[in-house]
């Protein structure tokens, strides 16, 4: 794997000033699950690896980014019936192209092709079709938290003030606070130290991370955690039970600041994801 360039949002030319962040999250009694490994059920949050990735003129024949979130695209308006898979970053993937899960490119890893991405019309977002035609059995609609693996229980649009987290293969859990909505953002693809290709993507939330970064050190976002479920805890009432509520996927950032695509996005190019209703049975089991 270490000869393999990670394809990832490095640099975000925002600036966010810095907000007081007091984060209540729920007792981490399960941990972190293993994001490298492979699912027999395609989660959100784990690593994925296209052949090429979705940025122009990019010179590496492969990208290591984060699945987003199991979803669904209507695939027939007769019959209702849908297209299975999950989301992650435009910028990761490319049309019609091959993705693996963990890494590229053996046939055991084959985890779909890519049905949609949203680069054309200047957005940060895509659809990897995986499953059959109405047949949901290849993806999970679980994504994995510092809490272990948490169902999908609800999806929403994010509003400044929100506390969200993101998931990514790299630097794992981060945490922090929504504070601005960007019409454009211009990103940093680092091909080399300090050489950029430059990418614009509109519509974007902001999210403030300088806390998280002094308490734990982590950045809030590196390479690899592109694509990566932008979440927070939603703990059911009537089942009493605790999941999680999806915002997004990630775009990119830096070490105080994650920028992300909202469902908003999603929304516009009906692409919804799955949740569980009632109490789930069982998360996503690594494959033997």
């Amino acid at each position: 794997m270490s000869k393999i360039l990670t394809v990832a949002v490095l640099v975000v030319m925002t600036i966010v000033s810095s907000v007081a962040l007091f984060l209540t999250i729920e007792a981490q009694d399960e941990g972190l699950p293993d994001l490298w490994t492979r699912y027999n059920e395609i989660p959100g949050g784990v690593q994925i690896q296209s052949e090429r990735g979705g940025v122009p003129d990019f010179p590496v024949d492969m990208a290591i980014c984060t699945s987003g979130f199991a979803a669904k695209v209507l695939a027939d308006p007769y019959t209702g019936e849908y297209y299975y898979g999950y989301t992650t970053a435009a910028h990761c993937v490319e049309h019609l192209e091959d993705v693996y899960q963990p890494e590229c490119c053996d046939s055991e890893y084959y985890a779909g092709w890519t049905y949609f991405e949203a680069d054309p019309y200047g957005y940060d977002i895509a659809f990897v079709f995986y499953d059959g035609i109405g047949s949901p059995d290849l993806i999970s609609p679980y994504i994995a938290t510092d809490n272990g693996f948490k169902p999908v229980m609800r999806y929403g649009v994010p509003e400044r003030g929100d506390i969200v987290c993101k998931t990514g293969r790299t630097t794992n859990v981060t945490c922090g606070e929504v504070v601005d909505q960007e019409d454009e953002e211009i990103f940093c693809f680092e091909i080399a130290p300090g050489i950029c290709i430059w990418v614009t993507y509109r519509d974007v939330y902001v999210v403030d991370m300088t806390d998280w970064y002094i308490a734990h050190g982590v950045p809030a976002v590196q390479g690899g955690d592109s694509g990566g479920p932008v979440w927070w805890y939603y703990y059911d009432p009537i089942y009493h039970y605790q999941g999680v509520k999806v915002y997004g996927t990630v775009t990119g950032g830096n070490n105080y600041t994650l920028c992300f695509s909202g469902m908003d996005l999603y929304e516009l190019f009906d692409i919804e994801p799955l949740l569980i209703y009632g109490k789930p049975s069982s998360p996503p089991t690594p494959s033997t």
